[in-house]
């Protein structure tokens, strides 16, 4: 298995469309941390992440699409509440239909290249594309 961050966001977009959570339960490092903008809460400890995520698949209405994608622009580039910039990879949601982008998960690994923190974040701020390939 090959731990760094663009493997973790592949095994992560897999999850996103459906898969168990538990698959990426060997890319979370112990103190993993689950940020979410549009509520506000941070969710500690891989456990609690995990947990997270069976939640989210359980209790969201609608069908997710999620793509792998690259941040091209921000529109405040050195605004600090938004701390990743162009080239940054991230998977990007969409909910109902393919082309309904709502939001954008963003991760920072650790030194053994697990995740460490997962932010999922809606801010019309970021300019992105969808990776093909």
């Amino acid at each position: 298995m090959i731990l760094d961050e663009h493997h973790d966001l592949m095994a992560l977009r897999e999850v996103f469309i459906g898969g168990d959570p538990e698959r990426i339960r060997s890319i979370l490092a112990e103190d993993a941390a689950y940020y979410s903008q549009a509520s506000g809460e941070t969710y500690a400890g891989a456990e609690a992440v995990l947990e997270r995520l069976h939640y989210v698949q359980a209790h969201h209405s609608s069908r997710y699409f999620a793509f792998m994608g690259e941040i091209e622009s921000v529109d405040a580039p050195r605004d600090p509440s938004l701390p990743y910039g162009s080239g940054k990879e991230c998977v990007l949601l969409a909910s109902e239909r393919e082309d309904n982008f709502e939001s954008m998960v963003f991760i920072e690994t650790d030194g053994d290249g697990k995740i460490r923190k997962m932010s999922i974040v809606c801010d019309s701020r970021f300019h992105f594309r969808v990776k093909t390939a």
